[in-house]
C-alpha cells in the first residue's frame, strides 16, 4: 500500500511499510508502487539554505567562492592545501613517538559490602521473575531481555507438542559451556587476587565488590549471584574488552541459571545470546552463530516465530551472514525480523528502521541498486518520523542514498544529496564532527568520480585537517585520509607529493598494528584499513619501490586474516600482487605460487571470471619467463577462452593483450580449450599440479 500521509502527520497516522514487512502481507518483493516519487525537498521538507550561512559558505568553498577564504583558514590553521602535504616530511613518525603519560589517579573508597548486601537482598524479596540483570546501565541490548509480562498469552498460542523437543537437544549445553569455562575462564580466585592487589580499575572494583558481597550472603550458587555474574560480565564485554573473563562469567552465569530455572527459562536463553555476543567479538565466528541459531530457536519455542525477541536474535544472525557474504540468507533472517517488529511496534518505532536499512543494506550487497535505493528514498522520511526532520539519523540516511545515486551511475543527484547531508550535519555536530567529516569525503569522491579532481583534493584536505585535530596522528581514519589525497595526487601527475602521503600513512599503519591487539575500536576497523593499505603498496609498486609495496601487502594479508569474517576475494587480489612483484624482481617460481593460491581462492568465491583470467595470464606470464612455453601458450588459450565466455569483444585491452601473445608465436601448437560439464578449463587447477612448476 503507497504512502498517503505526509511526513509532518506519520507520527500520528500509521504507515503501510508492506513491501519490506507488513504484518499481513508476504515481504519477498519490494513493489515499486509502494514508493512516493517527487524531489527530496518535497517528501523531507529539508533544502540546503535551511542549515545556516557556515555550512554553505563551506560548500561554497568547493566552488572556488571569495566569501570562503576565510572559513577555510580558520579550518587549516591558516595553511593551504599546499602548505599541508608539503608539511608532511616535517612531522614526526608516529611510530617512534611514545604513548602519552597518563597520571594514575587515586582510587575512591570502595562502598562498604554492607550496604550492597543491603540492596541484594531488597531486590531479592521481590520477585524474582524480574531479575536485576535487567535494570543495570551496562546492558546495551535491551531487546533481548525477556520479561515475565511479554510471554503470558503468546507462550500458549504457539506451544505445540514439539515445541520442547527444541529445548531438550539443548539439554546438553549447559554442561558443555561448564567444560568450557573450566578450560578457559578465569577463576574467580584470580579475580580475588587481583582484588586483593589493588590492580584494578574503578569500575572493574564496584563489579568484583558486587559479585564477593552476593556470594557471602547468598552463597556461590544462588540466583542473585547470577545477575551479578551477569552485571560483571557486561562490564567486561562492553566497557573493558576483556573477552574471555566476560564469557566465564557469563558461563557461570548461565550455570547457575540452568540449575535453578532450566534451559527454557528466559533469563537462561538471555544469557546464551550474551555468550554468543561475546564468541562473536572474540572472532569466533561459527561458534557464536551456533549459540545464536539456538538461543533463536529455543526462543521461538516460548515466545512465538514473531515475538521481537527472537528478531533480536536474527538480526544477529543476519549479521554473521552478511559477514560470510551469505546477502541473500541475511535478508531473508531481516525480513522476519522486520516482520515481528512491525506487529509488536508498529511503523514508527528505531527497530522498525533499522531493519528496513539493513535489507537496503543487503540489496546494494547483492547488486540490486534499484531496489535498494529506493528503499533507502523511504528511509529518510521514516527517519525524519521518527527522530524530526532535523536528526543526525536522517543526515545518515541522506549519506546511504546519496551513495545508492552513485552506484546506479547518478553523480549528480548523489552529489546534491552528499552536500544535503554535509550540510545538515555541520549545523548538528559542528564542523569538526565525525560523521560531518564522512560526508564531506563523500562529496570529495564524488567530484573525484566526475573528473573534478582539484575540488576534491581540496575537499579531502578538510578532512584531514579535521581528523587530525579531533582524532591524533596515530588514528587509522587520519592514515585512510593520506591514502585518498595521496592516490587522487597520483591521479593528477604529482607522483612526490603522493608518495609523501602513502608514506606518511605507512608509518601510522606500522604503530596501529603494534597497538591493535590493545585497541578494541581499531579491531573494528581493519577491513577498511587493509583496503587502505593495498592502497597504499600498490603506490609504491608504480614508484618502483617494491620492498614498501612488499611490506604494505603483507601488514595488508596480516589484517584480512585477523579479521571476523575471511574475504578471499581480497586476499586473492593481495596473492595476485605479490605474484606480480615477485616477477618484477626476476623470482618467477615464487610468483607462480601465489598465482595459484591466488587462483584457488578466486575458484571457491568468485568462480573462473574475468578476474580469475587475469590472474592466469599472469600465470603464464611467469611461465613463458623461466622456458616453459608450450605451457604457457596453454594458459594463454585458457585465459581467452575464460574473457570470451564473460561477453569480452577483441577490442577489450586485456582481451587484445592475449591474443596478441598468442599471434606472437604462432609455431606453438595449442591444445583448444573444452569446458567440462559447463566448467571452463584451467590446466593449473584441474590437471597435475607438478606439470606447471617451473
Amino acid at each position: 500500500a503507497a504512502a498517503t500521509t505526509s511526513v509532518s502527520n506519520q507520527k500520528q497516522h500509521r504507515r503501510s511499510l508492506s513491501d519490506v514487512g507488513s504484518p499481513t502481507t508476504p515481504i519477498e518483493g519490494l513493489p515499486d508502487t509502494f514508493f512516493s516519487t517527487g524531489s527530496f525537498e518535497s517528501i523531507s521538507g529539508l533544502s540546503l539554505a535551511s542549515y545556516g550561512t557556515t555550512a554553505s559558505a563551506m560548500l561554497g568553498g568547493l566552488d572556488y567562492d571569495e566569501n570562503d577564504e576565510r572559513v577555510i583558514s580558520t579550518i587549516m590553521d591558516d595553511r593551504d592545501d599546499e602548505s599541508v602535504i608539503s608539511s608532511i616530511d616535517g612531522d614526526e613518525d608516529p611510530a617512534d613517538s611514545g604513548p602519552p603519560s597518563v597520571t594514575e589517579q587515586s582510587q575512591p573508597v570502595p562502598p562498604a559490602p554492607t550496604s550492597i548486601a543491603a540492596e541484594i537482598e531488597s531486590r531479592r524479596q521481590q520477585n524474582l521473575e524480574v531479575p536485576i540483570i535487567h535494570g543495570t546501565s551496562h546492558s546495551t541490548d535491551d531487546g533481548d531481555h525477556v520479561s515475565v509480562s511479554t510471554r503470558s498469552t503468546k507462550t500458549s498460542s504457539h506451544k505445540h507438542d514439539d515445541d520442547y523437543s527444541v529445548i531438550s537437544e539443548d539439554a546438553s549445553m549447559a554442561s558443555a559451556m561448564r567444560r568450557n569455562r573450566e578450560l578457559n575462564a578465569v577463576p574467580l580466585k584470580k579475580i580475588k587476587h587481583m582484588f586483593k592487589e589493588g590492580r584494578m580499575a574503578d569500575d572493574e572494583r564496584k563489579h568484583m565488590l558486587e559479585l564477593r558481597s552476593a556470594i557471602k550472603s547468598f552463597g556461590r550458587h544462588d540466583l542473585n549471584v547470577a545477575h551479578t555474574l551477569v552485571t560483571a560480565g557486561d562490564y567486561y564485554a562492553n566497557e573493558a574488552s576483556d573477552y574471555d573473563r566476560a564469557l566465564g562469567l557469563h558461563e557461570e552465569a548461565l550455570t547457575i541459571y540452568s540449575t535453578k530455572l532450566g534451559d527454557h527459562d528466559p533469563r537462561s536463553i538471555d544469557c546464551k545470546v550474551r555468550i554468543a555476543r561475546v564468541q562473536l567479538k572474540q572472532g569466533k565466528v561459527d561458534e557464536a552463530l551456533g549459540t545464536f541459531c539456538q538461543s533463536m530457536h529455543m526462543r521461538e519455542a516460548l515466545m512465538g516465530d514473531e515475538h521481537p525477541s527472537v528478531g533480536e536474535v536474527r538480526m544477529h544472525v543476519a549479521e554473521i551472514q552478511r559477514g560470510k557474504g551469505h546477502a541473500k540468507e541475511a535478508a531473508r533472517e531481516v525480513k522476519k525480523a522486520l516482520r515481528g517488529y512491525r506487529e509488536a511496534y508498529g511503523d514508527d518505532h528505531p527497530k522498525v528502521a533499522d531493519a528496513v536499512e539493513s535489507i537496503a543494506e543487503l540489496y546494494t550487497d547483492m547488486g540490486e541498486h534499484e531496489k535498494a535505493n529506493l528503499i533507502y528514498s523511504e528511509m529518510v522520511k521514516l527517519r525524519a518520523a521518527i527522530d524530526g526532520h532535523e536528526s543526525v539519523s536522517v543526515s545518515k540516511a541522506l549519506l546511504k542514498w546519496s551513495w545508492s545515486f552513485e552506484a546506479l551511475g547518478n553523480s549528480s543527484r548523489a552529489l546534491k544529496l552528499m552536500k544535503q547531508a554535509y550540510a545538515a550535519l555541520v549545523k548538528q555536530e559542528g564542523l569538526a564532527g565525525a560523521t560531518t567529516a564522512e560526508a564531506l569525503e563523500g562529496v570529495g569522491q564524488i567530484y573525484a568520480t566526475i573528473g573534478r579532481k582539484d575540488k576534491a583534493i581540496k575537499a579531502y584536505t578538510r578532512v584531514l585537517n579535521i581528523r587530525r585535530q579531533t582524532l591524533g596522528e596515530n588514528d587509522p581514519l587520519t592514515a585512510s585520509t593520506f591514502v585518498t589525497i595521496g592516490r587522487t595526487l597520483k591521479e593528477v601527475n604529482q607522483p612526490e607529493k603522493s608518495l609523501k602521503c602513502m608514506k606518511r600513512a605507512m608509518s601510522i599503519y606500522t604503530h596501529y598494528e603494534k597497538t591493535r591487539k590493545k585497541n578494541e575500536k581499531a579491531n573494528e576497523d581493519v577491513v577498511a584499513i587493509a583496503d587502505s593499505l593495498h592502497q597504499v603498496g600498490l603506490t609504491f609498486e608504480d614508484h618502483g619501490d617494491n620492498s614498501l609495496a612488499l611490506k604494505a601487502f603483507s601488514k595488508e594479508m596480516s589484517l584480512r586474516k585477523a579479521a571476523h569474517y575471511v574475504d578471499r576475494r581480497r586476499i586473492a587480489r593481495v596473492l595476485n600482487a605479490v605474484g606480480v612483484i615477485q616477477c618484477k624482481r626476476g623470482k618467477f617460481k615464487n610468483a607462480m605460487e601465489f598465482f595459484a593460491e591466488a587462483l584457488v581462492n578466486m575458484d571457491t568465491t568468485g568462480g573462473r571470471n574475468a578476474t580469475f583470467a587475469a590472474t592466469l595470464f599472469n600465470v603464464g606470464l611467469a611461465l613463458e619467463k623461466t622456458g616453459e612455453t608450450q605451457k604457457a601458450f596453454q594458459t594463454y588459450a585458457e585465459t581467452l577462452m575464460m574473457y570470451k565466455a564473460e561477453g569480452l569483444s577483441e577490442d577489450n585491452p586485456m582481451v587484445s593483450k592475449v591474443i596478441n601473445k598468442i599471434k606472437k608465436n604462432p609455431s606453438i601448437q595449442i591444445e583448444v580449450p573444452v569446458a567440462i560439464n559447463g566448467k571452463l578449463p584451467c590446466s593449473l587447477l584441474d590437471g597435475d599440479r607438478q606439470q606447471f612448476e617451473c
